[in-house]
C-alpha cells in the first residue's frame, strides 16, 4: 500500500514539477530535478511528530541511493580512462553530454574516476528524436565554441551519430 501511494506521490510532483517548468521556461521537455522531488516526498512522508530540520541536500543523497538501490553494475569500458587521458594530454577537450539525472551521473563519474579528465558535464533532459539531438548538440557547439569539422562525437546510440553527421 505504501509502494502504491509513493508512487502516485511521485508521479504527481514530477507532473506537477514539469508543468511549472514548462510554462516558467517555455521548453517543450524541461529537466525535472529528481533530487528536489525526493526532498518533497521526504517531508510529505515524515511524521508530523519530527521536528528535526532536514538539510537541503537530502533530496540529492536520497537520489544516490536510490540510484546505487536501483543499478546492477557501473563501469567504462575497457581502455576508456586511457583513451580520455590520451587524448586530454594532446589538447583535446573532452565533454560529456547526457540526458540522464546529474543526482545520478555525477556519483558514477566519480565512481569511474572520470571528473578530472572531462572538461565539461552536462545533463539535459531531452526526448529521443533526431531533431531535438541535432538542436542540443549544435548548441553545445556553439556555446563553446567548437568547430564541428574539428570535433569527433561518440554516443552510444546510433541515432545521435547519425543526425549529426
Amino acid at each position: 500500500m505504501k509502494v502504491m501511494f509513493l508512487k502516485k506521490a511521485y508521479a504527481k510532483r514530477v507532473d506537477q514539477a514539469r508543468k511549472e517548468l514548462i510554462e516558467l521556461k517555455g521548453v517543450a521537455y524541461p529537466e525535472i530535478d529528481l533530487a528536489h522531488i525526493f526532498n518533497q516526498l521526504y517531508v510529505d512522508a515524515r511524521p508530523q511528530s519530527s521536528n528535526s530540520n532536514q538539510p537541503e541536500d537530502w533530496g540529492q543523497l536520497i537520489a544516490m541511493v536510490f540510484r546505487v538501490l536501483s543499478r546492477k553494475h557501473v563501469t567504462a569500458y575497457p581502455h576508456t580512462k586511457e583513451v580520455l587521458a590520451f587524448l586530454k594530454e594532446q589538447g583535446c577537450r573532452i565533454y560529456l553530454l547526457s540526458n540522464a539525472q546529474a543526482a545520478f551521473t555525477n556519483a558514477e563519474i566519480d565512481l569511474m574516476a572520470l571528473r578530472l579528465i572531462l572538461m565539461l558535464f552536462t545533463c539535459l533532459r531531452m526526448p529521443v528524436s533526431v531533431s531535438r539531438n541535432l538542436e542540443f548538440l549544435k548548441q553545445v557547439l556553439d556555446d563553446h565554441g567548437l568547430n564541428p569539422s574539428e570535433t569527433v562525437m561518440v554516443g552510444n546510440d546510433l541515432t545521435t551519430g547519425y543526425c549529426c553527421g
